[in-house]
């Protein structure tokens, strides 16, 4: 998968270097209308080749194995921030349930705690 990244970004900088290459070039009395026709041509089709390309790379970096690795990690982070959340609710509800004599279901109502809240 890396190989096809670094490959896709030395294509991308091949058609940047190319691109830049043709744009530097100024119609001067040794090139013809059609010359410079031919350039404007290719440089359009490199800059949509450009974009083709980018829009693969991104793709491909969106399967990397590193880029999925960091994913899982912050999603791991982030389900047991919200297991802590979930247990602090439930924390407090068992304490409002004990301190004030309410049953559970009332609390869950006044405090908008849906039937179905559970940690991940």
């Amino acid at each position: 998968m890396t190989m096809k990244v670094e490959a896709q970004r030395g294509r991308l900088k091949d058609i940047r270097s190319e691109i830049e290459r043709l744009s530097s070039v100024t119609p001067t009395n040794q090139l013809s209308d059609d010359d410079v026709r031919v350039v404007a041509g290719r440089v359009s089709d490199l800059e949509l080749k450009l974009s083709s390309l980018a829009t693969q790379l991104n793709k491909l970096l969106k399967s990397d194995p590193a880029t999925i690795k960091k994913l899982s990690e912050s999603i791991g982070e982030v389900k047991r921030l919200a297991n802590i959340t979930t247990e602090n609710v439930f924390i407090l509800r068992q304490f409002l349930v004990r301190r004030f004599g309410a049953c559970e279901e009332d609390i869950n109502k006044e405090f908008g705690i849906p039937a179905d809240f559970d940690t991940l």
